[in-house]
């Protein structure tokens, strides 16, 4: 499934449900120093959100009965960018909190993140944290 964006996409695997956001681009105060701190930089997020059974949203179409993503979103675009951080891997740890608190049924969280400014046309540099409950 996509929403219009290229950013959502839902899929089942047995009896999972992985709920992904692919690259939602946010402007974050990142770096271990505070010069690099001082300047806004950009990061790309992207998270999966593993549901150990196939929520009752699938077949009857009701947001209410599975994880809304776009608070996800709405973390990743408001408060990502409020809270600076030294290190990639703090992003991650506090985006995974606030992914297990939308809803006792995530079972995993896997976030990445990409820094592409960090390497200068050389690659980009990534963290990729992955929790389980």
């Amino acid at each position: 499934m996509d929403d219009g964006a290229g950013l959502f996409t839902s899929d089942i695997i047995g009896d999972l449900l992985i709920v992904r956001i692919d690259d939602a681009p946010t402007q974050v105060h990142l770096g271990v120093s505070e010069q690099e701190r001082a300047a806004v930089q950009e990061i790309l997020v992207s998270v999966a959100l593993t549901i150990a059974r196939a929520p009752a949203a699938i077949g009857r179409d009701r947001i209410a009965d599975t994880v809304d993503y776009d608070r996800v979103i709405s973390y990743i675009r408001d408060q990502m960018p409020a809270s600076p951080a030294k290190l990639i891997e703090t992003l991650c740890d506090r985006l995974i909190a606030h992914c297990f608190a939308l809803s006792a049924e995530i079972t995993e969280v896997e976030i990445v993140i990409k820094k592409p400014s960090v390497l200068r046309g050389q690659g980009v540099a990534s963290v990729s944290v992955r929790r389980s409950r």
